[in-house]
């Protein structure tokens, strides 16, 4: 900067007088911190893109084992479905003697205590003449999905929970894990899978035979049955004496079977010795993940 011009007077007795000096900014001040600034703004927003640029194109995140587990008591011999194996209830043919009331009493307990995530033991309403089609009481050696290995299969140990406060939530869940609802009539041998509730959701019409080796489970929450409805409803398929299941994609599978076996590597345990899997179905940071809870062994 420049100094405009200061005198130093001196009056008659001897004392110095100070004139006051103005200052200005000169031109080239004003442009050399233009530039400063420039340079400044500049360089910070090309280090935001730069960062942008790296955290997209290299991956930074922890890479986690992928641990493929061989399913167990998925494959059997192929010998008659029943009761036992069979994917679906069985029908009042297979049991003459229900008519007597403390049988049927006796087989509704049993059947309640039985288990609370497969189809065939969901609670029904209505009488026993209609309310299922299965073909009696299964082999004895074994079967498809039954005793051919030597520890439970998924549909037998894993209990799943989701976690979802509105309907909408659940749909995206389902969506994500390509999970599909399914409409079991009761009177029919039909079956309708309603697929990505959350996006274009889309009706595909199947049968029991077609859909014999799928894995499936069914809600004992009374509203994630009601919610199953209402989206089947809302899709154009009439729910009327239908039971409501759900089947799982091989994805959904595979991730269920990956969390399970970080569990059974960290107690030292082998998939034979799992008596129940507690899983929850939950929103994380990007997107809906299966966690392990617990295992619980023989």
């Amino acid at each position: 900067m420049s100094a405009g011009k200061s005198t130093n007077a001196t009056n008659g007795s001897g004392l110095v007088r100070f004139v006051k000096a103005d200052t200005k900014v000169t031109n080239y001040d004003v442009v050399s911190s233009a530039l400063v600034a420039a340079l400044v703004i500049v360089g910070f927003f090309a280090t935001i893109l730069g960062l942008i640029w790296l955290t997209s194109t290299f991956n930074f995140d922890a890479k986690s084992t992928f641990v493929t587990v061989d399913p167990v008591g998925e494959v059997g011999d192929e010998k008659p479905e029943g009761f036992e194996d069979d994917a679906f209830d069985p029908g009042v043919e297979d049991f003459p003697e229900v008519e007597t009331p403390q049988l049927a009493q006796a087989l509704e307990a049993v059947t309640d205590a039985v288990s609370s995530v497969r189809a065939n033991l969901a609670d029904r309403s209505g009488n026993a003449a209609v309310s299922g089609a299965g073909k009696g009481y299964g082999s004895r050696e074994g079967g498809p999905g039954g005793g051919g290995g030597d520890g439970l299969p998924e549909y037998k140990r894993w209990k799943i929970n989701y976690k979802a406060e509105d309907i909408d939530t659940y749909k995206k869940q389902l969506s994500f894990w390509k999970i599909d609802i399914g409409v079991l009539k009761r009177d029919s041998d039909d079956v309708y899978r309603v697929s990505d509730p959350a996006g274009q959701t889309n009706v595909i019409k199947s049968t029991r035979s077609n859909e014999g080796s799928s894995l499936y489970f069914a809600h004992i929450k009374q509203r994630m049955m009601r919610w199953d409805e209402a989206i089947s409803a809302a899709a154009g398929v009439n729910t009327q004496d239908c039971n409501m299941i759900q089947f799982y994609s091989q994805e959904a599978r595979q991730r269920i079977r990956n969390q399970e076996a970080k569990l059974l590597q960290r107690d030292r345990k082998q998939t034979t010795d799992i008596r129940e899997t507690i899983i929850k179905l939950a929103a994380v940071d990007d997107g809906f993940d299966f966690i392990v809870e617990e295992i619980k062994y023989r």
